[in-house]
C-alpha cells in the first residue's frame, strides 16, 4: 500500500469515535501512515452516502467526516 491507493473498508468495521457506526464498503484514498493506522481520505463515493446527521454529529464533535485513520487490518487495497 502507498500514497494515493484506492481502498475499501472490510465488512463488521466499525467507526472507531461511534460504535454504533458501520463502515463497511467506505471507499478512499491513502494520505498518510502512523505506525499500524492508515490515514484516509474518503472519496465522493462515501461522502455522498453519508447521512446528514453523521455529518452534523461529526461537527459537534470536531470530527473532520472526510477524513479518518484506521487500523491497516481493517481496510483492502482496490485494483484500477
Amino acid at each position: 500500500m502507498d500514497y494515493g491507493d484506492h481502498i475499501r473498508v472490510n465488512n463488521g468495521v466499525k467507526d472507531p469515535d461511534f460504535s454504533e457506526l458501520l463502515l463497511t464498503g467506505y471507499s478512499g484514498y491513502i494520505t498518510g501512515f502512523e505506525d499500524n493506522l492508515i490515514q484516509i481520505e474518503w472519496d465522493k463515493k462515501t461522502l455522498n452516502s453519508m447521512s446528514d446527521d453523521f455529518i452534523e454529529l461529526c461537527d459537534r464533535e470536531n470530527l473532520d467526516h472526510t477524513k479518518m485513520s484506521l487500523d491497516i487490518s481493517d481496510i483492502d487495497f482496490i485494483c484500477g
